[in-house]
């Protein structure tokens, strides 16, 4: 945190925003968005809306059910957490305006929820056939056998749930399920929709493996070119609880 802010700007150095006295040339000073209301406007850059998140036990079991060839299919060492940065975890937050859009991908998730921490009221099953759809749309052959393969493994794992001695792990799902043997959109939804004994595994595999959990209300950008960096956000909005109030929820 000292090395963000090591600079000779004296109001910068005492974590305050900058001010005439601080010699620093005003025109180009990005440290006085405040005072210039300069911030992002809700509904325009940013929106309010209901976020989600997983803890690293999630990000740990994504990671590890991602098929190897990502690596070797693009060069890129980092290809599997830019996978889950930027496509998975977008498309999570952004599922619940995607089942608006088509209800035909609504979660079939009971709606008590299970002990240990708030959970988003859908599956990571869920997020990811919505994600494919819309890798689908977009025509990208290569995300779509990512995102396939990753509901397959969770499926494979889903279908010997329960069954004694025969509870696969992670990496005996994935030696089972083919990246070549794409499955469509269309087929994973109308395999959903059909047998509800699947899908109660599939909910027991997701919320015990792939947990997502409510993180209350957040700010998203929706500005299709991003927030420039050092840009000023929004000012906090909401309440702060007592620490009695925030260990309970």
């Amino acid at each position: 945190m000292q090395e963000a802010w090591d600079s000779e700007c004296s109001d910068r150095k005492r974590r305050m925003e900058c001010t005439e006295s601080c010699k620093c040339d005003a025109t180009k000073c990005q440290n006085r968005a405040i005072s210039k209301k300069q911030a992002m406007k809700l509904s325009v850059d940013v929106k309010e809306q209901r976020v989600y998140g997983i803890d690293k036990y999630t990000q740990l079991n994504i990671l590890s059910i991602l098929p190897d060839e990502m690596l070797e299919s693009t060069g890129d060492e980092n290809a599997k957490q830019k996978y889950l940065e930027e496509v998975l975890l977008p498309a999570m937050n952004g599922y619940e305006s995607f089942v608006r859009k088509y209800p035909r991908y609504a979660s079939k998730r009971p709606l008590n929820t299970p002990p240990g921490g708030l959970r988003a009221p859908f599956y990571m099953t869920d997020v990811l056939r919505s994600l494919l759809y819309k890798v689908e749309q977009q025509g990208d052959t290569m995300l779509q056998k990512v995102t396939s393969y990753a509901i397959r493994v969770i499926l494979t794992m889903a279908s010997y749930f329960g069954k004694e001695n025969k509870e696969v792990s992670l990496v005996q799902a994935k030696q089972i399920v083919q990246l070549s043997d794409c499955t469509s959109v269309e087929q994973h939804l109308a395999a959903y929709e059909k047998n509800d004994i699947t899908i109660t595994k599939e909910g027991a595999i997701c919320d015990e493996e792939f947990p997502i959990y409510s993180k209350g209300t957040g700010v998203v950008c929706i500005r299709p070119q991003g927030i420039p960096q050092y840009q000023f956000v929004v000012s906090f909005f909401g309440k702060l609880l007592k620490h009695k109030i925030f260990i309970y929820f």
